[in-house]
């Protein structure tokens, strides 16, 4: 059954158009869930699945996370494929996850950030680190920068391949180029396969394997205070401490503003009221 299903999500003519991206949705959103499924129906000596199994695959991840509503998607395609009746309510289990829970993470400031940058031991992660930094790139987005704009604006154009698709980026603040020597085409960490990241098309990793390559060399480091996206969540409180637009840091970070506003919306009050009463107090 699961690779009656593998087979007919790749037959989808449309999952062919970019197998770089299609690799990515496959291996977050839905090949992990499988491997699940897979793993409990082998402890429960079961060869065939059903709606009380599935359900108990979903109840293994904890309420309210990403983990969970990711399977809940999953595995209602996966029942629809196979004409599986799910229990009542199914949905409902994946419900209760908001993106927001990035406001309760330890998010590192300007000053910690350029700190940090030299203690790393690694030539090529402080280039990665530095490019997160300065443009708030997600980890594999790094990889396939062009630089177009470089000499001109300073500025930086993700791949269309990447999770959400080509956009320009402006440094912020632009000092960090010269503070990190940010240059064209910087080396990167070489890439790290897994297993679990496996793909259809082999001449073009994964998202998953790019973004790997720099949190495994940010473990190799050891001992660093926050962990590599929190070098985004710090551009993207950046830009509202720095009064910029909401629509358009939204389109900086390759958010629709919904997501942006829903992710950041603490800080975005926060940075408000601060406006306000510093405008009173003038």
């Amino acid at each position: 059954q699961i690779q009656q299903y593998k087979d007919y999500w790749w037959s989808n003519p449309k999952r062919h158009l970019d197998t770089q991206k299609s690799n990515h949705t496959f291996t977050t959103g839905y090949n992990r869930f499988l491997r699940k499924l897979k793993k409990i129906a082998e402890q429960e000596v079961m060869y065939e699945a059903d709606g009380d199994l599935l359900r108990e695959v979903v109840l293994s991840y904890p309420p309210k996370t990403d983990s969970r509503s990711r399977a809940v998607t999953c595995l209602t395609d996966f029942a629809t494929f196979h004409k599986i009746d799910l229990p009542p309510h199914f949905r409902s289990y994946g419900e209760g996850y908001t993106a927001s829970s990035v406001e309760d993470r330890y998010i590192p400031s300007d000053e910690e950030i350029i700190r940090v940058y030299h203690t790393l031991s690694d030539p090529l992660l402080k280039n990665a680190y530095a490019l997160m930094a300065t443009y708030g790139l997600r980890p594999h987005e790094c990889f396939t920068l062009n630089y177009d704009f470089f000499s001109d604006k300073q500025c930086v154009r993700t791949h269309k391949s990447t999770k959400t698709g080509e956009r320009i980026v402006f440094p912020l603040p632009p000092e960090w180029i010269d503070v990190f020597n940010i240059t064209p085409g910087m080396g990167l960490p070489p890439l790290q396969q897994k297993n679990r990241f496996t793909q259809v098309d082999a001449s073009a990793p994964s998202s998953k394997n790019y973004g790997y390559a720099i949190t495994h060399a940010f473990k190799d480091e050891g001992g660093l205070p926050f962990k590599a996206y929190d070098l985004r969540h710090a551009y993207a409180i950046r830009t509202i401490s720095q009064g910029l637009n909401p629509s358009v840091a939204s389109k900086l970070m390759g958010h629709s503003l919904q997501i942006h506003s829903s992710v950041y919306h603490r800080h975005m009050q926060l940075s408000v009221i601060e406006q306000e009463l510093a405008r009173i107090t003038l």
